[in-house]
């Protein structure tokens, strides 16, 4: 009975400290974020959404679909991005502008669609 009782009041003490913590799927870099994105340029005062995204293939060669949220408005961060996916050889082949900002850009034989969402503070976008 007794190495019942210590059992029962060990685990409940691991799952009362498991759960106090929470775990955080935001990862806000500091900095320039290219070294897990090398060819997709980041926009400053932007988070990583790593529940969300998923991520298949190596840096220089991966697919999936990745979340971001930014402080930065949806105007600022498509501009942001047009301005600077060509400096790593990315080519603008289709834009869109309505509810969403969708840009859709090619680089040898990949495709990236980034798509905007506008809102009340910041924005969020897929790639």
């Amino acid at each position: 009975m007794y190495k019942k009782f210590i059992t029962l009041l060990i685990s409940s003490v691991f799952f009362i400290s498991c759960s106090s913590k929470p775990i955080s799927y935001i990862i806000c870099p500091d900095g320039d974020y290219l070294n897990r994105f090398q060819d997709i340029p980041v926009p400053n005062d932007t988070c990583f959404n790593l529940k969300k995204s998923t991520i298949v293939g190596s840096p220089d060669n991966w697919f999936g679909k990745v979340y971001f949220s930014s402080k930065l408005s949806a105007e600022l961060v498509s501009m942001d991005l047009r301005e600077r996916m060509p400096d790593t050889g990315w080519f603008l082949i289709n834009e869109m502008q309505g509810k969403k900002i969708l840009l859709i850009y090619e680089k040898d034989l990949r495709t990236a669609a980034i798509s905007v969402d506008r809102k009340r503070s910041g924005s969020e976008y897929t790639i």
